[in-house]
Order: C-alpha cells, then sequence, then structure tokens
C-alpha cells in the first residue's frame, strides 16, 4: 500500500447527498413553535375588533358632518369673493361723466355729443349695478331662508327627540340658553342639535360646565370626537327608565269586604222558628 493513501473511511458522495436532502426535508415539514406561538400573538381579540369598527364609524360620520359644513363654508366664501372681484372690476371700468363743454368751444357740438353720450353709459352701468346688487340680495336671502328652514325643521326633530327622553319643553329651553351663553362654536352647536341624543347633551352641558369648557377649547372636529367618546356614555343616567310592571287598573270590579265578617261567630248552628 502506497503511503500517500489515507487510513481515514471514504464516503459515498450519492449517498451523502441524500441524506442530507432527507433531513432537510423533514426538518422544513415539522411544525415549528416559534410560528405557534406567532399565530397566538397576533390572533385578534373580538371585542378589540367590534370597538374599532364601532369607533372608525363614528369617526367616518363626525368626518363628513365636518366635512359638509366646511363645504357649505368655501362655497359661501368663494360666491361672496366672486362678488366682490365682479364688484372692483365693475367699479375700475364705469364710464365717467364728462365735464359739461363750453358753448363758445369751436368742436362745441361734437363735445356736448360726447358729454351726452357719457351721461347715458354711466345711467346705463348705475342701472346694471342696481340690477346686479338686487340679484345679490335676492340671493343671500334665499340662502339664508333655506338655512333657517332646515334650522328649524332640525330644531323641531330636537324638540321631539328631547320629549322622547322626558325632556320638557321648559326644561329644555332653560338648559339650550345655559349652553348658548357658553360661546359654543356654530359648528358644534350644529352637531348637537343634529345629534339624536342632542338634548339629553344639552342637558347635560347645562348641568356640567367643566365638559362645556373643554369643549370650548377644542376645533369643532375635536369637540365632537370629544362629546362622541367622553360625554355621550354618561347619558344613559339622563334617560327615563323603562319598567315592564303593567299600569295601575282604573276600574276596581268586586263589591268588597262582608260588613258583618267577624259578627255572631256562636249563633251559627242556631236555628230560628
Amino acid at each position: 500500500m502506497s503511503e500517500l493513501q489515507s487510513d481515514e473511511p471514504t464516503f459515498d458522495n450519492d449517498e451523502y447527498v441524500e441524506e442530507v436532502e432527507s433531513e432537510e426535508i423533514t426538518e422544513a415539514n415539522e411544525p415549528s413553535d416559534l410560528a405557534t406561538d406567532s399565530d397566538e400573538e397576533h390572533e385578534e381579540n373580538p371585542i378589540d375588533s367590534e370597538k374599532q369598527v364601532n369607533q372608525d364609524a363614528i369617526n367616518k360620520r363626525i368626518s363628513q358632518k365636518h366635512f359638509e359644513a366646511e363645504q357649505a363654508k368655501r362655497e359661501a366664501a368663494e360666491y361672496k369673493r366672486k362678488l366682490d372681484e365682479y364688484e372692483a372690476q365693475n367699479r375700475q371700468q364705469a364710464p365717467q361723466v364728462m365735464e359739461r363743454p363750453d358753448p363758445f368751444d369751436d368742436d362745441y357740438d361734437t363735445k356736448i355729443a360726447a358729454y351726452e353720450e357719457s351721461i347715458k353709459n354711466n345711467a346705463r352701468y348705475e342701472y346694471g349695478q342696481n340690477v346686479q346688487n338686487q340679484y345679490a340680495q335676492q340671493q343671500q336671502a334665499e340662502q339664508q331662508r333655506k338655512q333657517g328652514e332646515e334650522i328649524n325643521k332640525k330644531a323641531q326633530i330636537y324638540t321631539e327627540r328631547a320629549k322622547a327622553f322626558g325632556i320638557d319643553t321648559q326644561e329644555l329651553q332653560q338648559a339650550g340658553q345655559l349652553v348658548t351663553s357658553y360661546g359654543l362654536s356654530e359648528d358644534v352647536a350644529m352637531h348637537i342639535l343634529d345629534d339624536e341624543q342632542g338634548a339629553l347633551i344639552t342637558k347635560h352641558l347645562a348641568a356640567n360646565y367643566n365638559d362645556a369648557e373643554k369643549i370650548l377649547s377644542m376645533p369643532p372636529i375635536q369637540a365632537a370626537l370629544y362629546i362622541e367618546r367622553a360625554i355621550k356614555p354618561k347619558l344613559a343616567a339622563l334617560k327615563p327608565r323603562k319598567t315592564n310592571a303593567p299600569p295601575p287598573a282604573t276600574k276596581v270590579n268586586g263589591g268588597g269586604g262582608d260588613k258583618d265578617a267577624g259578627k255572631y261567630n256562636y249563633i251559627g248552628n242556631a236555628k230560628f222558628e
């Protein structure tokens, strides 16, 4: 045997490769404890999921109302801007009335004709301005009328809901006047007026100035969120309690007790001839 020949055992390459591949496949098929733990950690709590869904719905509704209010403001501001711009342009382009020419001027006839034309142009301009101003005033009055009708409709629904909560008209008016005196913004006031529990919110704020003070320091959308999250959970105590007891009877039947009961206890078996 040659001295360079090694005494170490030899391996078959094909058998070694098959063994390694078999081990890798076995390890891959075995379930991993880490994967199980990860699945358990990421499993969602159904209660938390439901709360998140409800909160997302509340946030979406408040954002929609805030968007609609802001959109109405933007449209009103844009309309006013265009009107101011139109009036400014017309003022700059307003035709001026020329000075009356001197009768002794050589070109008097030409100048007097131009003078009269300038008077007509100025009159036409003034008439157009008056028509435009009247139209703008009518549009503004119509917009205010529609807004007033919408507010009155909401106020009527607001009052009807208050009665369902056991709040009479006088109590609601007193609470509303007190809350109004706090200086709530128009957006927050309209949010309360439009809410299904608006009357209860008003009653709560009238009796709890601390909550009202917090709302005063917030932007409208944050105030709306605060009402949903912090104030509405407290309103249950203000709602009328319901009972399953039947209503009292309005009519009592029967002749009542025997007025002679207890008398003549010892003559029950007596005979009278």
